[in-house]
């Protein structure tokens, strides 16, 4: 049974991870937009996310929460204010010398300088919408480990009449449990102006019902 145990957490460790995946995915399309945005073609552009992307989309998250009765305690505990933020040109520094290193310089810390204004927005965004799938995993940890051992079951169930799953099928449904993490990873890092609440908690949910066809395809003696 410890055993067992230990395959379950393997098995959440490694969508955990994904999930991780799927927010860097979600920070690089932000800093791309930050950083590419003005030098792309305008078709290209309609993909990248504004430069007051996630601005928009704490102010989502916030109006959301704030919809819900005696919430407010829950914003100031984010510790953030629905108040936009000064608009990044005003934090770029002008370079007013006029030696070859400022010139060389100067067209590289444009960029940086953007960047640097779209991450702490950035990270306090993950960190609102990471809040609501930890409460999510806590609530749904012990209904997943009850159906990862329904598929244990179910797998001895399938060896004792002879119908093993194959190696392929326990493949096949670990690419689909990844790749059904791997949603709301990119939901949590994508500055998407809508609360993502709802659509974390149905993409994790989703995830977490792979457990019990994905140990039912496992070898029964593990």
């Amino acid at each position: 049974m410890i055993h067992e145990l230990m395959v379950f957490l393997q098995r959440m460790l490694g969508l955990l991870l994904v999930l991780l995946l799927g927010i860097l995915v979600g920070g690089i399309w932000v800093m791309l937009g930050t950083i590419m945005l003005p030098a792309v073609p305008s078709a290209v552009s309609q993909l990248l996310p504004t430069p007051d992307a996630v601005d928009r989309a704490l102010e989502a998250e916030s109006d959301f929460v704030l919809s819900w009765p005696g919430q407010t305690t829950v914003v100031r505990w984010w510790g953030w204010s629905a108040i936009p933020a000064e608009p990044s040109g005003e934090m770029v520094p002008s370079v007013e010398r006029a030696d070859t290193f400022s010139k060389m310089t100067k067209g590289l810390e444009r960029p940086v300088a953007k960047m640097s204004a779209q991450l702490v927005p950035w990270l306090h965004l993950i960190w609102i919408r990471s809040v609501a799938v930890l409460g999510i995993v806590a609530a749904a940890l012990l209904p997943a480990l009850a159906w990862w051992l329904a598929g244990r079951r179910r797998a001895y169930e399938l060896h004792l009449d002879g119908a093993t799953p194959s190696d392929g099928q326990r493949k096949t449904w670990l690419a689909i449990a990844h790749v059904l993490a791997l949603v709301p990873g990119v939901l949590i890092g994508a500055p998407i102006a809508v609360a993502m609440g709802p659509w974390i908690a149905l993409s994790l949910l989703c995830a977490l019902a792979t457990l019990y066809p994905l140990r039912s395809s496992m070898a029964a003696q593990i």
